[in-house]
C-alpha cells in the first residue's frame, strides 16, 4: 500500500479531557479510518477488528508520540496501523515485541520502506524490552498491550 498522499484528516480532540474515545468515535476521519483498515488486505490476518485499528491509529495521530511500543506483534495487522499513523505524523518511532512471532517480522520485512523506517521489531519478550528500556532511561509515549493475555503477563505489561 501506498503511504503518500491518502493520509487520513484527523480532527482535533482535546485527550486530556475525561473520555475522548466518544469523541473520537463521532468523527468523520475515524469513520474514514475504519473504512481503510476495513479493505486493507492485513485485515485478514487481524485479532482486532478495524474499528479497533481505526482508534489506535487516531489516537497515534491526536498524541503524536515520539516513541509507540506495542507488546504482541503477531502477523503485524495492527503493527502496521500504528506504523500509518506515525509516517503521517511524520514524527515518532514503533517497537513492536514478540519473542514468536517471526511470521510477523517477515510480513514487515515486505512492507514499504516508509513503514519499515519507522518500525523496529524486537524478538524478544516483553519482560527483556522492557528492563533494557528501563536501564537506558527509555519511555514510551504510548503502549498497546496484545500480547500474552495470562493475567500475569498482562498485569506485569501494564505496570512496566
Amino acid at each position: 500500500m501506498d503511504t503518500g498522499d491518502n493520509s487520513l484528516s484527523i480532527e482535533a480532540i482535546d485527550l486530556s479531557a475525561g473520555d475522548p474515545i466518544p469523541a473520537i468515535l463521532a468523527t468523520a476521519g475515524y469513520r474514514q479510518a475504519v473504512e481503510r483498515f476495513s479493505e486493507s488486505p492485513s485485515i485478514k490476518n487481524a485479532l482486532v477488528s478495524p474499528d479497533s485499528q481505526a482508534l489506535l491509529y487516531s489516537l497515534i495521530r491526536l498524541q503524536r508520540p515520539k516513541m509507540a511500543v506495542e507488546i504482541g506483534t503477531y502477523m503485524a495487522s495492527t503493527t502496521e496501523a500504528m506504523a500509518r499513523a506515525i509516517v503521517e505524523n511524520g514524527c515518532g518511532l514503533l517497537h513492536t515485541v514478540d519473542p514468536f512471532s517471526i511470521r510477523g517480522y517477515l510480513k514487515i520485512a515486505r512492507w514499504p520502506r516508509e513503514l519499515r523506517k519507522v518500525t523496529k521489531f524486537h524478538l524478544r519478550d516483553s519482560m527483556s524490552y522492557f528492563a533494557k528500556m528501563k536501564r537506558r532511561g527509555l519511555r514510551a509515549d504510548l503502549v498497546f498491550v496484545d500480547g500474552n493475555h495470562d493475567h500475569e503477563f498482562a498485569l506485569f505489561d501494564i505496570q512496566s
